[in-house]
């Protein structure tokens, strides 16, 4: 990507893009149980990494299981098939438009002025059948 991509890039507030790291769990996921995937729960997680703690396991859970996000950078990749999708302008697209509340409402770690059943809705049409369709490209 050169410099001029990436300041085509849209960018959110910090508190905005939890809610496109929130999506792109579900587009994920979604994704890796149309592959067949099922992702171990953090009990599970715990239960093949003896000694680590409940937190480890989340932790664990989503770096194996998860989306990948570059909170810096503000870029959201989710894998299919062994291969890598950025949909990150396509999250924040949807998480602009499904965006209602406030500020305030941002910064909790909730759905609180966010219409998360819309967003999902979108996302499925506009990314995941895409995806699974063949109609998105990937990354070479």
């Amino acid at each position: 990507m050169s410099e001029n991509d990436e300041d085509r890039i849209p960018r959110v507030w910090a508190g905005r893009f939890n809610r496109c790291w929130l999506l792109a769990m579900f587009v994920q996921h979604t994704l890796l149980a149309r592959e067949g995937i099922t992702v171990p729960s953090p009990q599970e997680m715990m239960r093949m990494n003896p000694g680590i703690s409940i937190a480890e396991a989340i932790n664990l859970q989503r770096q194996e299981y998860g989306a990948e996000v570059d909170w810096e950078k503000q870029t959201i990749i989710v894998r299919y098939k062994s291969r890598r999708y950025d949909i990150t302008e396509l999250i924040i697209e949807i998480v602009n438009e499904c965006t209602y509340g406030d500020i305030i409402d941002e910064l909790s770690v909730d759905t609180k002025g966010f219409d998360f059943t819309s967003a999902v809705g979108r996302a499925q049409k506009n990314i995941i059948s895409k995806i699974v369709d063949g109609k998105l490209p990937h990354k070479k």
